[in-house]
This record gives structure tokens, C-alpha cells and sequence, in this order.
């Protein structure tokens, strides 16, 4: 939610009118599906999804308030789009497996009584 909306916000905020909220409406429904297709490959439960969904909107709320009150410069949106694309394509079908991690600090902050489960 946060990087596909970063990246949407970003080039939405290099176009205008009609364009900026035909860039907006494509990285929504883009990012929708991800979320969507998380439940039908069973990797993560509805509400895992919506929880995932609240603190991804949370996340990027705290992002575009100060990015939607700039204008990017001219001529910067291309590199950018450039960079996103070669990530995609090196990163994808990599497992990074956060879940595994973010379990373990749990357990570790539970184990040492700094959260209650």
C-alpha cells in the first residue's frame, strides 16, 4: 500500500485534471489487487488484509500530506519511474518473508514484557 501509493502519488502529482485522477484511479485499482489477490492465493486472511490495508492508508496518508502540497521538478518523473520499474522486475517472485521476522520480535518483545499479546 505504501510504495505502490508513494509511486502513484509521485507521477500523479506530474500531471493535472483528467490525467492525475486516471494515474490515482489505476495505482487504486493496481493496489486493490494486490490485497485481493493475497486472498485468493490464500497467503493472508481477510482481516490480515484489512489490517495490512489500514496501516498501509495510515502510512501513506502520513507521506502524501506534505508530498501533495509540492509540485515535483520538471524532468525528474522519468528516472523515477525508470528506477521503479528495474526493482520490480529484479524483485520479482522473491519471497522476503517479513512475516517471519516481525513474528520473531514479537515473541521477543513479549518474552521480555515489553508487549502483552
Amino acid at each position: 500500500m505504501l510504495v505502490y501509493g508513494a509511486i502513484t502519488l509521485a507521477v500523479a502529482a506530474g500531471f493535472s485534471c483528467w490525467r492525475r485522477s486516471a494515474v490515482i484511479a489505476v495505482g487504486a485499482a493496481f493496489i486493490a489487487g494486490i490485497g485481493v489477490s493475497r486472498l485468493i492465493v490464500h497467503a493472508h486472511s481477510i482481516p490480515e488484509v484489512l489490517v495490512g490495508s489500514l496501516v498501509g492508508i495510515a502510512a501513506l496518508a502520513l507521506f502524501a500530506r506534505p508530498f501533495l502540497g509540492h509540485s515535483p521538478p520538471p524532468g525528474r518523473l522519468r528516472p523515477l519511474l525508470a528506477a521503479c520499474a528495474l526493482l520490480m522486475v529484479l524483485l520479482h517472485g522473491q519471497d522476503l518473508r517479513a512475516e517471519d521476522m516481525l513474528h520473531a520480535i514479537g515473541l521477543y518483545l513479549n518474552g521480555a514484557g515489553m508487549v502483552c499479546l
